[in-house]
């Protein structure tokens, strides 16, 4: 780490080597919409028919969801970016969160090797597992969920849906997030970043969870909170919906690739359930409210 310090001095993380996050970065309008201030009985498929505005258009015949869980299912996005940019000072760089918001999603390496123009296998895996550290010690235990998580799980399991979780994180973060999220009923499978060699926006993890469910490709519908998550469910064939819970605008969201973007689950799940092909039956809107109050 001292050679580090030696060649690298504390600096501002101006330049970015990825165009298309230097586009974003120079656009005052994306500047301000990254500030930090700124489960059932059997039901047919899912099949939402819709016909409102085009950039919310969705297939029929969607069986099965697979969702992100960092940024998506729980509020961790700018805590993330606040335990990236403390550790960076550790190691002789200043970053801020909006600096680092246009990685977020991105597997640590990679953004590291983007970030510090530094390719040590060495010192990658240790600032690594530096934030990995920081963020257990002084973050994880004040993740929240984000609200309506139930309310929509519970709607797409009396609808016949299944559903699976595709994160980076590993295996005892996930644990975590899962006895906060009070879902574990509604689960039907579950990948974390331990399962697999290459991180988003690599399709691996996505493309894991979706053979899970044993469906075809086109029945299953990711959703996520950033662009690399939208990446990652083209490049393994899925249905790309994205959420702006993970503070990247519409705009950012569907140039990665989305076809659908929401502002958060409380907008998605009110839109499936306004848009079901079928009229929920009175006993499944009573389960959904009880969902809605419990979250």
């Amino acid at each position: 780490m001292k050679a580090l310090h030696a060649h690298h001095p504390a600096r501002r993380l101006n330049g970015h080597p990825d165009r298309r996050l230097r586009r974003r970065l120079s656009s005052p309008v994306s500047r301000r919409s990254r500030s930090p201030e700124a489960a059932a009985p059997a039901r047919p498929p899912l099949s939402f028919a819709w016909h409102a505005h085009t950039a919310d258009a969705l297939p029929r015949g969607l069986t099965a969801f697979v969702f992100d869980v960092e940024g998506t299912l729980i509020d961790t996005v700018l805590a993330t970016l606040q335990c990236w940019s403390e550790t960076l000072a550790e190691v002789g760089y200043t970053a801020s969160v909006a600096d680092l918001h246009p990685y977020s999603g991105m597997d640590g390496k990679r953004m590291l090797r983007r970030l510090l123009n530094r390719h040590d296998p060495k010192l990658l895996d240790h600032i690594v597992q530096l934030q990995g550290e920081r963020y257990r010690a002084h973050y994880l235990a004040h993740a929240r969920a984000f609200p309506g998580l139930r309310r929509l799980f519970v709607m797409i399991k009396h609808a016949g849906g299944k559903i699976a979780l595709a994160t980076s994180c590993d295996k005892d973060e996930l644990a975590h997030y899962r006895s906060i999220m009070n879902v574990d009923d509604l689960i039907d499978h579950a990948c974390s970043g331990d399962d697999v060699k290459r991180e988003k926006p690599s399709p691996d993890v996505v493309g894991l969870a979706a053979r899970k469910l044993r469906l075809p490709p086109k029945e299953i519908a990711m959703v996520g909170d950033t662009p690399y998550d939208a990446e990652a469910a083209r490049a393994a064939g899925l249905f790309s919906i994205g959420l702006q819970s993970g503070h990247y605008s519409r705009s950012d969201l569907h140039e990665a690739g989305c076809s659908a973007v929401f502002f958060d689950l409380q907008a998605l799940a009110h839109k499936l359930e306004e848009q079901a092909a079928e009229p929920l039956p009175d006993e499944v809107k009573s389960h959904i409210a009880a969902a809605a109050d419990s979250r």
